[in-house]
């Protein structure tokens, strides 16, 4: 028996949304021109390192996502962030220099 509107569906981990929707829909679809297939023939798979590094990620759309994680990203003292990164930083320094 076949389904006139019969679709098929792809889910992607929640966590990821963004992303996915991102690099499948304005990467692999729009960029690489590698399409999802049909019905009978869906194409799910992901994209390769090789594939990604192809892409133009300045012509790809990520305000939804920087949206997303600002609003779940909470940083109570921005100065005193700041510091602790700047002297995370130097250690890394000091610790690359011989008699350092």
């Amino acid at each position: 028996m076949k389904f006139k509107n019969a679709m098929r569906y792809v889910f992607f981990e929640p966590i990821h949304i963004y992303l996915d929707a991102i690099f499948l829909g304005e990467g692999r679809r729009d960029q690489l021109h590698i399409d999802f297939g049909d019905l009978e023939d869906a194409n799910c798979r992901g994209l390769t390192r090789e594939e990604v590094a192809q892409l133009d990620l300045g012509k790809m759309d990520f305000k939804n996502f920087y949206a997303d994680i600002s609003q779940k990203t909470h940083v109570k003292d921005s100065a005193e962030l700041n510091k602790r990164m700047i002297t995370k930083i130097e250690s890394l320094e000091r610790e690359k220099k011989p008699n350092g």
